[in-house]
């Protein structure tokens, strides 16, 4: 599987710089996360990491070349093909996790005499309240926590570099989060929640009238987890070690990639433009603040949102008039919030930071499906959301 690799002038960094590395723009982030940054990056034994330094009196003999002059467009692609390889192969694992794991887990503890059982019509379980919540605690964690931990071990990318904590600018972080809002409320005009929280609604509605939280501890539990630790460790696998690796190739490019990914996995069409627009949200908060807490405040508002229109669905004979009233207050409050901070704020524009390298965007996009791993996912993730809309 092979690029053609030419030579843009248009997407082409200057020629004249030596050194990629420090070229780079990091403005908007910590001096610390800088440092480390570097530290990773220059390291010439990791085979994730690109930076190529120029020198007009350095050339390299090859058998095949004689004398040639480095090439960085082929280093580029080289290391932009291994980064989405081990990317795809997470989020397999992730898929494996999901479908093909989570079914044997509940067999066996099926087998073993609990109350809990396989719907494979549909994907999913039923059973004992406790042993549902449990399992799907299990299960989300198993296949978040992999192939986090396998990036981190591939990637070599120290936890500060990774997951930048230092906040650079409040009023950024309060920004991203009102953006958040103004996202959730148009994407969710045709739909009130996600599959997961719909699911998990649906089977402890089903022999309750009204949903009272007090007297449903295995709600309570369940929907904390969801709100906040899934949205923490979503963040952690898809703007995390993977998102700075990306950064690499752009800020536009990691933005963009870490969110359709992040789409995708969801497998589910409805929820897949809502997923796309509040992952960019997502993308945008770490490169304007300069911490992954905004990145996680923007998905846990975004979870809270549907959480809330969740209960507004199954909880209320007049819904439709309760949500629009909720849709159009949650509307307006982000309208407000939005536009006070950005006429009070820095308007960088982060996207067009690092936009142009030696591989044009659409080499770069076309990478993506160049890679077996990562071309797989994508077509796994289809074929799941299309079996969904036929069962």
């Amino acid at each position: 599987m092979n690029i053609n690799i030419q030579k843009n002038t248009k997407t082409l960094r200057n020629e004249e710089k030596t050194d990629l590395t420090e070229d780079f723009d990091y403005s908007g982030q910590s001096e610390e996360y800088i440092r480390i940054y570097k530290q990773w990056r220059k390291n010439p034994d990791n085979p994730y990491t690109y930076n190529y330094i120029k020198n007009k009196h350095e050339i390299t003999f090859t058998d095949n070349e004689g004398f040639v002059n480095n090439s960085p467009e082929k280093k580029e692609y080289e290391v932009l093909g291994k980064i989405l390889y081990a990317f795809g192969i997470v989020l397999i694992i992730y898929l494996f996790t999901e479908y093909v794991i989570s079914k044997f887990l509940v067999e066996v503890l099926d087998y073993l005499g609990l109350n809990i059982h396989n719907s494979f019509m549909n994907y999913s379980m039923y059973g004992g309240k406790t042993e549902v919540m449990i399992v799907m605690i299990t299960i989300t964690l198993l296949k978040f926590c992999i192939p986090i931990l396998i990036l981190k071990k591939a990637f070599k990318m120290p936890f500060k570099a990774s997951c930048p904590y230092k906040l650079q600018n409040p009023k950024d972080l309060f920004l991203c989060i009102s953006l958040s809002l103004l996202v959730s409320v148009l994407t969710s005009i045709s739909r009130a929640y996600s599959n997961t929280t719909r699911d998990f609604f649906s089977f402890f509605h089903e022999n309750n009238d009204e949903i009272f939280f007090m007297n449903q501890s295995e709600l309570i539990i369940y929907m904390f987890f969801d709100i906040i630790i899934v949205s923490v460790i979503t963040e952690i696998l898809f703007r995390g070690a993977i998102f700075q690796a990306l950064r690499q190739f752009g800020d536009f490019y990691a933005v963009i990639i870490s969110a359709l990914f992040s789409a995708f996995m969801t497998h589910n069409i409805a929820s897949f433009p809502a997923s796309f627009a509040v992952s960019v949200i997502s993308g945008i908060s770490i490169l304007r603040s300069g911490t992954m807490f905004t990145a996680f405040s923007v998905a846990i508002t975004n979870k809270i949102y549907l959480f809330m229109l969740s209960i507004i669905e199954l909880s209320y004979s007049n819904m439709w008039f309760k949500r629009s009233t909720f849709m159009s207050l949650c509307f307006l409050i982000s309208i407000i919030i939005s536009s006070v901070i950005w006429n009070t704020t820095d308007k960088k524009t982060v996207l067009k930071k690092n936009f142009y390298t030696f591989l044009s965007t659409k080499q770069k996009i076309m990478t993506v499906f160049n890679s077996i791993p990562s071309l797989t996912v994508i077509f796994l993730c289809i074929i799941i959301m299309i079996s969904d809309i036929l069962i």
